[in-house]
């Protein structure tokens, strides 16, 4: 659960209709389906390593209104937590979105600088997945919109159960190099890594969550003869392999 991080949350409303959100046409009917993308946020820094890039999207939310945000790690384990939504909720989140987005459109611009993020929102329509983008250090609408999704502000009504750990079916394995001649601390006691990225399901992922648990980002694994930094990385209810990963 993201904690509450700036007074600026408490404003996103506001400027969302100072944007001229408000005035927008009122949102289509959402996505509806367990594995149906409805939103994507997510943002892409502007110099990323293999662990920043391949990190889970801030908030996911899902047809059957289950919201997934990004929560920490532990280990070198990458979590979540599912926050199942009320209809209600799911709607305002949905229209909030849509309106952002449109809003966001118009002004749509790189970031202003090589190494300046960008925040990018995907938003599921009737046409299948739009994108838009924004600098990820503007005051615009999807910062507004990124600001007001924590769980935490929001009253108890916006929730049909209580949350709870996002428990995957399918685990990524990402692997990137070390300095030449780096010592392994210690060996990969799975099946050999295949490539730049493994997917691990079954009795595997099991396996990999407990050692991704007991290690960190910067543990070096030795397996066919390569020493690697691994990360762990669950996939989403709409990623199925490793090149679901960084789609944006």
């Amino acid at each position: 659960m993201r904690p509450f991080r700036t007074p600026w949350a408490l404003a996103a409303a506001l400027l969302l209709t100072a944007c001229g959100v408000a005035d927008q046409p009122a949102a289509p009917r959402p996505p509806s389906g367990a594995g149906r993308l409805v939103l994507g946020l997510r943002e892409i820094p502007g110099k990323p390593s293999v662990s920043i890039g391949s990190a889970l999207p801030r908030v996911s939310l899902y047809g059957d209104r289950r919201l997934i945000m990004a929560d920490g790690r532990s280990g070198a384990l990458q979590l979540a937590t599912v926050h199942p939504l009320t209809s209600g909720r799911f709607k305002k989140v949905y229209e909030d979105a849509y309106a952002a987005r449109r809003a966001a459109s118009r002004n749509s611009a790189p970031p202003d600088a090589v190494d300046a993020g960008t925040l990018v929102l995907r938003l599921g329509t009737e046409h299948g997945l739009d994108r838009v983008q924004t600098p990820a250090r503007s005051k615009g609408p999807l910062t507004a919109l990124d600001e007001s999704l924590v769980p935490s502000n929001w009253p108890a009504s916006a929730f049909s159960s209580a949350p709870t750990p996002y428990v995957p079916a399918r685990i990524a394995v990402i692997a990137s190099g070390t300095e030449p001649g780096t010592a392994a601390d210690r060996p990969w006691p799975l099946a050999p890594l295949e490539g730049p990225c493994t997917v691990l399901d079954g009795a595997l992922r099991l396996r990999a969550e407990a050692l991704a648990r007991g290690a960190t980002t910067e543990t070096r694994w030795s397996s066919r003869g390569r020493v690697v930094r691994l990360t762990f990385r669950p996939l989403l209810p709409d990623e199925t392999d490793c090149g679901a990963i960084n789609r944006l």
